[in-house]
């Protein structure tokens, strides 16, 4: 697709989104990351919707170097006539610069983190941090809570379900991407669907919307589940740690590659024993597994996705620093809470 079509699609659905959250920001300014790819669409959310200032923190990554996100963002705005909203950016380098000081939302994205004890130092005490993500998915590392709470700081989630968003419901297109990237066709294939949570049941529905054999195995061990059969596994287990495929997990591989060593596993998210799989000459996909992240998000899907859940993000930063600017810190948790798009602890 040519690029410019790919940069007016995606600003469509930018303002779009902000339109249907009414997001906002009048009066605050933001400090996120310049991100690579769509990542880069953050800030841009953020001037788009009427920020002051965004502080825009770049640094190389394993996706793309300063060099590289900085001359994204640049063409982007330079390509869609946005100079306006490239004059509120002002990207940095130093994580923890005076512009921590000034910033009313600070997002806990990737790049910015560890918003550790020396961060939240800096922050002024009104400052806000929208977590970008459920409640449930927060990694200790991630944050300093009990630094934020001490100096009175709120720190809520994203909820994702909540209206306009519905993230989950990209499971299964995400699930049919990642299995047509095996050379499966998804129609006429027959999948076994293992997970108890949101995303295993969201995909278990598009599967039986589109009248596709497959079979949901929630918890336990499969039993007497003959695997003999099945073209697919995906494991989609978002809730909690317990092995899906490995030794005393609901899957015994040594029992999978006796019965069907042609089966393709595709693995969104939970724990399996990648090593042992492999060793058995079992098909997995994608190839590198993260213990504790999905290997594939919604993102790798296209653009709207990331654009939907930061834009989200945005609005819960939004929401808390109104409040926080009038109440004290558990008046703003509390009257934060009450907004669905906000997910609580």
């Amino acid at each position: 697709m040519d690029e410019h079509v790919r940069s007016q699609r995606t600003e469509k659905a930018a303002r779009r989104i902000i339109e249907l959250l009414e997001l906002d920001l009048k009066g605050l300014t933001v400090y996120t990351e310049l991100g690579s790819g769509n990542y880069a669409w953050t800030p841009i959310i953020a001037a788009l919707a009427d920020a002051d200032k965004v502080y825009a923190f770049a640094r190389t990554s394993r996706y793309g170097t300063v060099e590289e996100n900085v001359q994204n963002l640049d063409k982007i705005t330079r390509s869609l006539e946005l100079e306006d909203v490239r004059s509120k950016i002002e990207v940095v380098t130093d994580r923890l610069g005076k512009h921590v000081a000034s910033a009313d939302i600070i997002t806990n994205s990737g790049l910015l983190r560890p918003i550790d004890g020396q961060m939240i130092g800096l922050m002024k005490s009104t400052a806000v941090v929208p977590l970008m993500y459920e409640t449930w998915e927060f990694r200790r590392p991630d944050i300093d809570l009990k630094e934020c709470a001490s100096k009175g700081i709120p720190v809520l989630g994203t909820k994702e379900t909540a209206p306009p968003l519905d993230m989950m419901r990209y499971g299964g297109f995400l699930m049919s991407k990642l299995m047509f990237e095996c050379g499966l066709e998804v129609h006429m294939d027959r999948i076994l669907v293992v997970g108890k949570g949101r995303l295993a049941t969201n995909i278990a529905r598009f599967l039986s919307s589109n009248g596709i054999r497959f079979h949901h195995h929630r918890s336990g061990p499969t039993g007497q589940l003959d695997f003999g059969d099945w073209d697919a596994i995906v494991v989609a287990e978002f809730d909690d740690d317990d092995v899906v495929i490995g030794p005393g997990g609901v899957i015994d591989p040594h029992q999978l590659a006796k019965q069907n060593r042609s089966v393709q596993i595709i693995q969104i998210c939970g724990t399996i024993d990648e090593p042992l799989i492999r060793k058995l000459g079992l098909s997995l996909h994608p190839d590198q597994t993260r213990p504790g992240f999905m290997t594939a998000s919604a993102d790798f899907l296209g653009p709207k996705a990331t654009i939907e859940l930061n834009a989200a993000g945005l609005k819960v930063g939004e929401i808390m620093s109104r409040y926080r600017k009038e109440h004290d810190y558990e008046e703003t948790m509390a009257l934060s809470m009450k907004h669905e798009i906000v997910d609580g602890w």
